[in-house]
């Protein structure tokens, strides 16, 4: 069987048009890749900052500081790890346990450091 000289013309079109579009498909799915590593190395080096952040401002904290919200020196680093379960207490105040933002986070240090130093 022949082919005309205007269909293999027309196969090789079509078949350097598929190729171009798997090419595009394998680099469009090596860029989706990257994106996800890079945004879970983001999320990795933002939870490691906000830890690093929230452990120098807990050791920044006097023994008597750290007592007012119920922590003593040896609990920072669970509390900083998100291990910290506390033990049962008649009153019991977790501000610094609760995992929210930087700014929050230092706003309660501070707003509990003031209440402290006032008292």
């Amino acid at each position: 069987m022949m082919i005309s000289y205007e269909q293999r013309e027309h196969f090789t079109a079509e078949a350097r048009r598929l190729r171009a579009q798997a090419m595009a498909d394998a680099v469009m799915a090596v860029g989706r890749g990257v994106i996800r590593l890079g945004s879970a190395l983001v999320r990795v080096v933002r939870e490691w900052h906000e830890r690093a952040t929230l452990a120098s401002e807990l050791y920044g904290m006097s023994e008597h500081e750290l007592s007012d919200i119920g922590l003593s020196r040896c609990d920072v680093d669970a509390v900083v790890d998100g291990a910290y379960r506390g033990e049962a207490r008649a009153v019991r105040r977790r501000p610094l346990l609760v995992r929210v933002s930087p700014d929050i986070r230092r706003v309660k240090v501070a707003r509990i450091t003031r209440e402290i130093k006032a008292a």
